[in-house]
């Protein structure tokens, strides 16, 4: 990745509000608030590296919550993350898409 699309991502996740998507993300419930987060993650560009560090965190927890009630990847995807995110936080727990 070039140092400006690594800019970019940065740029990209300081303007939207970090720990209301993270909060979001955490959330029990499948709501609006969620749906909104997950959205706003999709948007974020640059690598799973570059995504602040809490917004990591927050998709782990939700992407957990996919595993723990026996779905994979494809269910991750429909709920509205990229592929790649879906992947990289899947790997991070330890399970391949």
């Amino acid at each position: 990745m070039t140092d400006a699309k690594a800019a970019e991502a940065t740029s990209t996740a300081e303007t939207l509000d970090v720990e209301k998507i993270a909060k979001a993300l955490r959330s029990d419930t499948d709501d609006k608030a969620k749906k909104d987060a997950r959205a706003a993650v999709r948007t974020m560009t640059g690598t799973w590296e570059h995504l602040p560090v809490r917004i990591r965190s927050a998709i782990r927890t939700d992407v957990g919550r996919f595993i723990a009630a026996g779905k994979g990847k494809a269910a991750v995807i429909e709920a509205g993350y990229s592929e790649i995110t879906a992947e990289r936080a899947l790997r991070d727990l330890g399970h391949r898409g």
